[in-house]
């Protein structure tokens, strides 16, 4: 089921993985702002998982062995998303152009293989916050996307909506410095130039152990002479560091910053020392973003450790919406988003 709107050209498109919870409001809410602001066609998709074969009729492969009783049940249920999708095509403004599908199946598996054959440049979708105590199964679809999908995942709650049409609108973006986080830089300068009127705080946490055990490194150092470089002091090895790291963070985001300054983005670079779910969360208070963007880690992802990875520490004690972003190796398609 599709809504049209009176013009067939859009610059994009966002698969919308839609539950038909209470955070299916400010995850609708969240997408048709999106759609608004930049033009995009919305693609809500929800998934009906269930068995539609019995594995264990190996003697007859392919037989459709669901009991009849099953089989009405999901009928009744699948009309039932299908009534629960119309209505909310019939809520959405007409001006934004959106399309509605009940799809059947492993249900972040098909989202992935809908989202990349229907060419979208990102997935939206929702987390219930209240559900997470001690294991996630609150919010296992956007767990997995964020883990697995090829293209960037915007994640909402009903605690934590978007409103791109904010005229004040904070991206903040996490940078570990790495050069598979170069994607996640260029997605934020791109989507803060693309709000105008925005601002961006590019944030780099780093641990140095030499800042960190400022007086027992000097003292170290001038034990062993071979540490020690002309004429460092506590100051200037700091100041070095310093410089090091923010020379990286601006070629990060080259060319990337200057086109979002040239749209009127205010742009800061904040390099911290210490802990980083104390920095980040100090950060958080202080700049109050709309939306976190994170990099997905080159080699644990984002579902090992799941209890106190910072994407998750995110939504659940900030309660702000996140975006994770996959390695440019690790995308099917580099497309610009918006």
């Amino acid at each position: 089921m599709t809504k049209q709107k009176n013009r067939n050209l859009v610059r994009g498109r966002i698969t919308v993985a839609v539950g038909f919870d209470d955070q299916t409001p400010s995850l609708v809410e969240s997408a048709v702002s999106f759609a608004r602001k930049f033009d995009y066609q919305l693609r809500f998709v929800n998934v009906i998982e269930g068995p539609e074969f019995d594995p264990m009729a190996i003697d007859m492969p392919g037989f459709y062995s669901v009991p009849p009783v099953i089989r009405i049940s999901e009928e009744h249920l699948k009309a039932d998303r299908q009534d629960q999708m119309r209505r909310l095509l019939d809520g959405i403004d007409p001006e934004v152009r959106a399309g509605g599908y009940i799809l059947h199946g492993d249900g972040p598996q098909v989202l992935i293989a809908d989202a990349v054959s229907a060419n979208s440049s990102a997935i939206m979708t929702a987390c219930n916050i209240e559900s997470y105590h001690l294991m996630p199964s609150g919010f296992s679809m956007a767990l997995t996307l964020m883990h697995e999908a090829p293209l960037p995942v915007i994640v909402v709650s009903k605690e934590a909506r978007l409103d791109f049409t904010d005229s004040d609108f904070k991206i903040l973006v996490a940078d570990d410095l790495l050069d598979s986080n170069r994607e996640v830089v260029r997605k934020a300068y791109e989507l803060a130039s693309a709000v105008n009127s925005g601002h961006v705080r590019h944030v780099h946490v780093h641990g140095d152990f030499r800042e960190m055990m400022r007086d027992t490194w000097m003292d170290v150092v001038e034990k062993n002479k071979f540490l020690k470089a002309g004429n460092d002091t506590p100051d200037s090895l700091w100041a070095k560091e310093y410089n090091l790291r923010l020379e990286k963070m601006k070629k990060q985001g080259e060319p990337f910053s200057g086109a979002a300054e040239e749209n009127g983005v205010d742009i800061k670079f904040d390099i911290r020392t210490g802990k980083v779910a104390d920095e980040v969360h100090s950060v958080i208070e202080e700049f109050k973003p709309n939306l976190i963007f994170y990099g997905r880690h080159k080699f644990w992802r984002a579902k090992p450790f799941l209890i106190g990875r910072m994407p998750f520490r995110s939504m659940l004690q900030e309660k702000k919406p996140v975006m994770m972003i996959p390695s440019r190796d690790d995308m099917y398609a580099a497309i610009s988003l918006p």
